[in-house]
């Protein structure tokens, strides 16, 4: 009886051991859709918070705070998605933060560009990440406004 119950052990643990390995990650993200098809997306684990103020919606996480005017967003919903390999991984997608008239970037590819734009589209300043993925767009030259700042991964709408 008691190699029976080895026997079954075994055959248990090599059951159990396929199945993990066959076994998918789940990831979840808030994703902000606005009204000409664009979106954005944030992981749970930054800890997004999203308010109202009345004009914008506001999303906050660990890594940036970004507003969007209220008019111009469609949805907000949350998306699931399943990990099964290394190329389905999530990217790593560079954090923004503003401090006065400065927008700081990190967690770029070392070398990358960051590139900004008003509402109509206009080009207004591009910028290269240093080796270690970071970089700095001072924008107290600009007037009061809505600007689109665009990584290799991720685009951010800032109000100024």
């Amino acid at each position: 009886m008691n190699i029976m119950k080895k026997t079954s052990l075994v055959v248990l643990l090599m059951f159990m051991s396929a199945i993990a390995i066959n076994a998918t990650e789940v990831a979840y993200r808030l994703l902000v859709w606005m009204d000409s098809g664009a979106k954005s997306a944030y992981a749970l684990s930054t800890k997004p918070k999203v308010t109202y103020d009345g004009t914008c919606l506001v999303v906050s996480t660990t890594a940036a705070t970004v507003e969007y005017p209220a008019e111009d967003v469609w949805k907000f919903t949350l998306d699931k998605i399943e990990i099964s390999g290394i190329e389905e991984t999530l990217k790593e997608v560079p954090t923004m933060r503003i401090v006065g008239d400065v927008v700081m970037f990190s967690g770029c590819r070392p070398v990358s560009v960051v590139r900004m734009f008003n509402v109509s589209g206009q080009p207004l300043a591009t910028e290269q990440a240093d080796a270690d993925g970071s970089l700095q767009i001072n924008i107290s030259h600009f007037p009061h406004g809505i600007y689109i700042l665009s990584t290799e991964s991720i685009t951010y709408k800032i109000i100024k």
